[in-house]
């Protein structure tokens, strides 16, 4: 009888963040999984009790849910006697699915556990390391000193993976200090979003952003927009500061957050309060006519020094570029990959020297010349069909796993 080749094997995904927790990287683990369940072999995810998928996210994969998962075990005794029931769970799903490969979304919870039996089948295993995550833990060396800490454990499953994964080029030169090489996918969305936001916005074209703006209740003005947590690092305050001197801009932040007042506070010292409206959390649907409307959507992140979070990647540029608006960033750290060479698929601009009304008068400029604006979309655009979709990136993992040296992913920047 012929042996069935391990490309007919599923791929085993695991990850503590899962739907319907919402968050970047429990929606990289479904969109992931979805990719991979296309190909040959299919997926299984292994997640935590209560994991599902909701709508309107569909689910092509298997799902394997952890019943007895106990997330509160993080460090300790506890995550321990964890790390062992998780070795016995993984264990058995190998054992009875024969995964071609393991491939950990998180390092951390499963991660001790899931490398342990790996390694006892002989299963290749990669794992993707988050950079704030990641920086959290390394830059605080009495975190490392516990072998039950997060911080040790943590980097066990670096040591022994076949693979590191990152989101961007930046984590992956982080990661360097472990003495292991990383390499970087990028992120992506799902192949049939892009192509559905194109159908809607084959053109960036003001009259129907104007149409759009009116049918959700915004004025028809132009429209800067930021969507996500309203954190430190990701400088929402500097939109305001470009606002500030673009005198018929509208501001909408969808998303909640710590600053959330510290926002409001200086949207009214620099006199612009009235143009800045708070939408708080939006649905999936919401989300994305929002960014239809948009003509600009904002990330100009910078390095946080009292928390360590900077942006890992931003797949925020993506969603917007996808549904015809300009993102705008100042391409620092993990944004580089998709605002700078070669792809270049977001506006960049300088955060240092800081020059709010400079940056304006580019916008404004831009605005004024509706081709200009369409040119910036159709860049975003081609760099997403050409390297940031899910369905690319998996195509990219498994042809890197089935070659002896696994293959240097698409870099940028």
């Amino acid at each position: 009888m012929a042996t069935q080749p391990m490309t007919d094997h599923p791929i085993l995904i695991v990850s503590v963040d899962a739907f319907p927790k919402m968050g970047g990287i429990s929606t990289m683990t479904h969109h992931m999984a979805n990719a991979f369940a296309a190909r040959p072999g299919g997926a299984i995810l292994l997640a935590p009790k209560g994991s599902h998928v909701p709508p309107p996210f569909e689910r092509h994969y298997a799902l394997a849910e952890d019943f007895e998962s106990d997330l509160t075990a993080r460090e300790g005794a506890a995550a321990l006697a964890e790390d062992d029931r998780i070795e016995r769970l993984t264990r058995e799903i190998l054992n009875t699915e024969r995964p071609r490969r393991v491939l950990l979304m998180h390092a951390f919870h499963y991660g001790t556990g899931a490398l342990a039996a790996a390694r006892a089948m002989q299963i290749p295993l990669s794992v993707y390391v988050h950079g704030t995550e990641f920086t959290s833990q390394v830059s605080h060396p009495s975190r490392l000193r516990d072998p039950s800490g997060l911080g040790a454990r943590l980097l066990r499953t670096l040591s022994g993976a076949d693979e590191i994964l990152t989101n961007s080029h930046h984590t992956a030169s982080l990661v360097s200090v472990t003495g292991r090489k990383a390499s970087a996918t990028g992120v992506g969305l799902p192949r049939s979003v892009v192509a559905a936001e194109r159908r809607n916005s084959p053109l960036f074209e003001h009259a129907q952003r104007r149409a759009r703006r009116r049918a959700i209740g915004l004025p028809d003005a132009p429209l800067f927009g930021y969507i996500g947590r309203l954190v430190v690092n990701k400088r929402i305050d500097r939109m305001f500061e470009i606002a500030r001197h673009v005198p018929d801009a509208t501001c909408v932040i969808g998303g909640t957050g710590p600053i959330e007042a510290d926002l409001a506070a200086r949207a009214k010292a620099l006199g612009i309060q009235d143009r800045v409206l708070f939408l708080g959390t939006l649905s999936e649907a919401d989300k994305w006519r929002l960014l239809r409307a948009l003509d600009f959507a904002f990330l100009l992140s910078e390095h946080d020094p009292k928390t360590g979070a900077y942006e890992g990647f931003g797949i925020a540029m993506l969603e917007a570029a996808a549904a015809g608006a300009v993102p705008v960033t100042t391409g620092t750290d993990g944004m580089a990959d998709f605002a700078g060479a070669p792809w270049h698929g977001a506006l960049r601009i300088p955060a240092t020297p800081w020059q709010p009304a400079r940056h304006a008068n580019t916008l404004s400029t831009l605005l004024a010349q509706e081709q200009s604006m369409d040119a910036l979309v159709r860049r975003g655009r081609r760099a997403i069909d050409e390297a940031f979709t899910w369905e690319q990136i998996a195509r990219q993992l498994d042809q890197g796993w089935a070659t002896p040296q696994p293959m240097e992913l698409a870099r940028a920047g």
